[in-house]
């Protein structure tokens, strides 16, 4: 790498970054059978790689859902809301004729694939009472 000098740096910086799924909870039991739960919920991935982006630049796609939930007792949650929505397209053709200019789209396929993704989490709390 270079530096605002213009003279050549020999070191590199590394950034480490967590990648997948993430889930947090916080609970607080109230009186009587009822849980106030406080739930961070995280789902990141690497972005498609770009034309023209340096491969040590990596790009994170990041998406986040913060909650708070009031709860009985072994009642079941559904926390949902994490949705994905995303468009692959895939090109193919005869090799060397689907390069050639104008007359090359003859010889040129495309195909779209549409993926829809929704992260549902399921939760049961239970307070584990001691017996005295």
């Amino acid at each position: 790498t270079c530096t605002g000098d213009g003279s050549k740096n020999p070191f590199t910086t590394v950034t480490r970054q967590d990648i997948g799924i993430s889930l947090k909870i916080k609970p607080h039991i109230n009186d009587g059978s009822s849980l106030r739960l406080e739930v961070a919920q995280e789902n990141s991935e690497l972005a498609p790689s770009l034309q023209g982006v340096d491969s040590s630049d990596l790009i994170t796609n990041k998406r986040a859902l913060k909650s708070t939930i009031l709860a009985e007792d072994g009642e079941i949650i559904v926390i949902g809301g994490l949705l994905k929505d995303s468009v692959r397209t895939q090109v193919s053709g005869v090799p060397l004729l689907r390069d050639i200019p104008y007359l090359g789209a003859l010889f040129r396929w495309s195909k779209d694939t549409h993926t829809k993704t929704n992260l549902m989490v399921f939760l049961r709390p239970t307070i584990v009472r001691s017996k005295h």
